[in-house]
């Protein structure tokens, strides 16, 4: 939850100390490839262009910035909208994005099978979340799963 944390501050609060600090963490964790894809998860990629059309005056910070945002292009790792919405799951953090849509649901919902409907199963535990989006997105999944699988009615 940390890269998150610092991620979400950054999109907030844009002080060059508190940058600084947190792209030397960055620079810190980038050899490790599953903080990689947190970071890219967390749209880091996205801050690292914002905070670089600001104006930092520090030219040290400005190549920090620019250096962990190349790093980031050279792993973009395209992930199928699948592998996305099971990470989504898993993290127990669901967005409303394009892996929540009728097309992605026509597209995967046999995939769903898998592992005894696993994810469904985890679907399901989402619906008690005291999070109100994660129950709003669980129970709009759970209904397309309804709606596109064969036998989902039963």
């Amino acid at each position: 939850g940390v890269i998150r944390f610092i991620c979400e501050i950054l999109q907030k609060i844009s002080r060059e100390k508190l940058v600084r600090i947190s792209f030397a963490i960055f620079k810190n964790i980038e050899g490790n490839h599953q903080c990689l894809e947190l970071m890219m998860d967390n749209k880091l990629l996205k801050i690292v262009d914002t905070l670089l059309k600001g104006n930092i005056k520090e030219e040290d910070l400005v190549n920090l910035i620019k250096e962990i945002g190349e790093i980031l292009e050279m792993n973009v790792r395209v992930l199928s909208s699948f592998d996305k919405y099971c990470r989504e799951i898993n993290a127990e953090t669901l967005e409303w994005s394009a892996v929540h849509t009728e097309r992605f649901w026509k597209e995967n919902v046999v995939k769903f099978e898998a592992n005894d409907y696993l994810i469904i199963r985890k679907l399901r535990i989402l619906l008690t979340s005291k999070n109100t989006q994660n129950q709003a997105i669980a129970c709009y999944d759970l209904g397309e799963f309804c709606r596109f699988y064969p036998r989902g009615r039963m």
